[in-house]
Formats: structure tokens, C-alpha cells, sequence
């Protein structure tokens, strides 16, 4: 292994057009936070690790730059098992690796926080990115029994949810089909009484409670509805009421 740098040589930048492999590895002892490591390998079967500092370090093997990696705790996101995945709120077969026109750019998407919070028990207070698809999550909510209220960041894009009482940040997947409503600031009388009857946890919240839950939040999630027809049509009543509605299921 050679010393890593910081910048390429005009002979390492013309080697580079040899790549015939590149994988991408994650820091096992950092999740759920994201921290990046691509690893590319030459023609001549020298490889290169590129790391979240922006360093180039130059290995004789793959097998080389793979122990290097293995012993620094990474394994590369194209064999982490799935239940060790979903352990930490990750997709099936991984996030998406960072990709940018140069390495430069690439940098900046290298280290991926889910979250920061001072005390325990506060709202996480840094903007999430979902970790399965970079989507911005937005605040919000979904009744549970007893009339409580569940408050969390949610990908409108995969179903995937950030607990804001979790001061890890940890992502769990919301379970089959939601539908995730978009609460307007003047909700009518028609609008609520057609949100408390697509989903049964509303049935016991009265309409003065609900509206003044309701008030402060972009988003609400309803479900999780099974066979997806019946997500599909709590969908479609709420959008004859007028509500912003849509069907999220989680990826697969």
C-alpha cells in the first residue's frame, strides 16, 4: 500500500481510465450514519480506495485494498445482509452510494448524518434525508391507540420513517401500504370528517382534538391497509373530499 494523497498525478489521472471494477462500502461501525468508501480496481489489477476525506490510497491488489477495508470495519453495500440492513433502517439492498460528475463534488455526500439532537427525548432538530432514496423527509404524524400521536420525519417517496423521539435516528419502514395526507391549513368540517373515518385509531379522537393536533402538521399517515385496494381506496375518498392524498408503500 502507498501513502494516500490528496491529489492524482497526470499518470494516475490516465491510469484511472483502466478502471474495470468499482464498489462502494459502508462503515459497519457508524450506521445508521452513512459513511462512504469507493474502492476501484485497475486493468493491471492494481485498485484505489477513495475516502470521506478525500483521500487517494493505492493498493498492489484488490485483495489488498479489501483487507484494508475489512479491517477498518467497512463491508462493501453489495453484500450486507438484509436483516442487518433493516436492523438500521436501510433498504434492501443497500442506500444509494453518492454520485457526482467529479470526486471533488463527491466529497460532500460521502458522510451522511441522520440526525442530531442535544437531549434525550427531543424532536431531532437537523433535516433527514431519507437513507433509502436521499429524498427529503417531511414532519409527520399518525394516531395510535388511545388517541396518542406519533410524531416523526417521513419519506413520501419509499414509506421510510425517522423517530423523532429516537436520539439515534434510527429509520424503521412503515409496514405494507400508508397513505400520507397533505394537511391543508384551513381544513374543513368535510375534510376532517373524512380523515377520522379512513382510519379506525381516529374513530376515538374527538374533532376539537384532532384539528388542534392537526394544526401544526404538514403530513399525516394513515394505515397500514392491507390487501393495497384498500389503501388505493381510503386514497381515493380523501381526495373526493379534497385532501392532497397519495398511496406510499415501502420499497422492496
Amino acid at each position: 500500500m502507498q501513502e494516500p494523497s490528496t491529489g492524482l498525478t497526470a499518470e494516475w489521472n490516465a491510469h484511472m481510465s483502466s478502471v474495470i471494477d468499482e464498489t462502494w462500502w459502508l462503515d459497519t461501525s457508524g450506521l445508521p450514519d452513512l459513511l462512504w468508501a469507493r474502492l476501484r480496481v485497475f486493468a493491471d489489477g492494481t485498485a484505489e480506495l477513495f475516502d470521506l476525506d478525500g483521500r487517494y490510497t493505492k493498493f498492489a491488489s484488490r485483495d489488498e485494498a479489501r483487507l484494508f477495508l475489512l479491517e477498518d470495519e467497512y463491508e462493501a453495500v453489495t453484500t450486507m445482509e438484509a436483516a442487518d440492513l433493516a436492523l438500521h433502517g436501510l433498504p434492501p439492498g443497500g442506500p444509494t452510494p453518492p454520485n457526482a460528475s467529479d470526486d471533488s463534488e463527491l466529497v460532500a455526500q460521502m458522510l451522511v448524518r441522520v440526525g442530531t439532537s442535544t437531549t434525550a427525548g427531543k424532536t431531532l432538530d437537523a433535516p433527514l434525508h431519507c437513507l433509502g432514496c436521499r429524498t427529503p423527509m417531511v414532519a409527520a404524524a399518525k394516531f395510535a391507540g388511545h388517541g396518542a400521536v406519533e410524531r416523526f420525519r417521513f419519506c413520501m417517496r419509499c414509506g421510510l420513517r425517522s423517530e423523532g423521539q429516537i436520539l439515534s435516528g434510527q429509520l424503521e419502514a412503515e409496514p405494507d401500504w400508508v397513505v400520507a395526507v397533505r394537511i391543508p391549513s384551513n381544513l374543513s368540517a368535510a375534510q376532517l370528517a373524512a380523515l377520522r373515518r379512513s382510519d379506525v385509531s381516529l374513530g376515538n379522537v374527538s374533532q376539537s382534538k384532532l384539528r388542534e393536533d392537526l394544526g401544526d402538521l404538514p403530513v399525516l399517515v394513515l394505515g397500514p391497509y392491507w390487501p393495497p385496494a384498500h389503501a388505493a381506496a381510503r386514497c381515493d375518498e380523501l381526495r373526493a373530499a379534497g385532501l392532497d392524498a397519495e398511496v406510499v408503500s415501502r420499497r422492496a
